[in-house]
């Protein structure tokens, strides 16, 4: 069938713009003086607040495959991420977070927790997403609170009237680490 054809080829100028229009970075916007974005996940009864740059990827909670020998400690096992085997770390027993009053198992994720070389999933009970926190009058953690999670904590902002654990991210890779040494 021969018709006029419907594609052309783009004039060299607009190809040129389009070329640098695609290859300029995205605009990041900034901040507002005080606040930070930090992807906020419940683990136990406590709403978590992660530095989005230790998050590789979130995924639906799948199967956990048991490391043979290994019944306690900080590590569940292993989980497949996307075709990759990732050591599976159960953040509420090592953060020692307060206790979950209900779960809704269709709302959990697995995060991958990226530093280095190194990825480690955590299970989360749910997750709101990244969210804009207001660090300028960060509070100490509740009365009552893990040793293990005040120590890897900036202190709690209050974000939608929920407090949120705002963590510290070389505080977090180090226990994390230490948990699968």
């Amino acid at each position: 069938m021969n018709g006029p054809r419907l594609v052309r080829s783009l004039p060299a100028d607009l190809r040129v713009e389009w070329a640098a229009e695609i290859a300029r970075p995205p605009v990041v916007e900034a901040s507002r003086e005080g606040r930070l974005r930090l992807l906020v996940a419940r683990v136990g009864g406590d709403w978590l607040g992660f530095p989005p740059d230790l998050i590789a990827s979130t995924l639906p909670v799948g199967s956990i495959r048991r490391i043979p020998h290994r019944v306690s400690g900080n590590i569940e096992g292993l989980f497949n991420a996307d075709g990759r085997v990732v050591v599976c770390v159960n953040l509420e027993r090592l953060l020692q977070t307060s206790a979950a009053l209900s779960e809704d198992a269709s709302a959990a994720r697995m995060l991958i927790l990226q530093w280095r070389h190194t990825q480690v999933a955590v299970r989360v009970s749910s997750a709101w997403g990244l969210e804009e926190i207001d660090l300028s009058a960060l509070q100490k953690l509740r009365e009552g609170a893990s040793a293990s999670l005040a120590g890897v904590s900036r202190g709690v902002a209050i974000h939608i009237n929920q407090p949120v654990v705002c963590l510290d991210a070389e505080r977090l890779v180090a226990s994390l680490q230490e948990a699968i040494e």
